[in-house]
């Protein structure tokens, strides 16, 4: 699958092996370039069942249960982190910083609690078949 975005000054186009049973992305993200890449040319796109990533591919894949878990507790410690920095500001301070007051909205969500944000990253990542993508460190047998 090829994944192209441009901008002034970059153009990156990326190949992505999808070696999952489900969708994947109709646009992912270039962190380095700042660049939205957007999958192009589908009529190339191809199946190749017996086909094994080698080192350095792109590939689309199912999260584990764990990186799931592990994607919630982090997830529940920036929500509370987050809480804690504006826990005492003024709703105009917060209006002021954030234009909005997301003061409520993260008081919910540290008040649901760690578990809940857990269970709803394995929900959301597993049960409705999120993609991940991973560079490939070794090459597969």
């Amino acid at each position: 699958m090829q994944y192209y975005g441009q901008k002034a000054k970059a153009t990156v186009s990326l190949i992505i092996w999808n070696s999952r049973d489900g969708v994947t992305p109709f646009i992912s993200y270039c962190k380095e370039f700042d660049l939205e890449l957007q999958h192009v040319n589908w009529q190339r796109d191809r199946v190749d069942p017996g086909y094994k990533p080698k080192k350095g591919d792109l590939i689309w894949r199912d999260w584990t249960r764990a990186e799931a878990e592990e994607y919630g507790r982090k997830a529940y410690a920036r929500f509370l982190e987050q809480f804690n920095e504006i826990r005492d500001m003024s709703d105009e301070e917060l209006k002021a910083k954030y234009d909005w007051n997301p003061k409520s909205s993260l008081q919910a969500l540290v008040d649901r609690g760690e578990q809940a944000c857990i269970d709803g990253a394995v929900e959301d990542l597993i049960e409705r078949k999120a993609p991940k993508l991973e560079l490939v460190k070794e090459d597969w047998i």
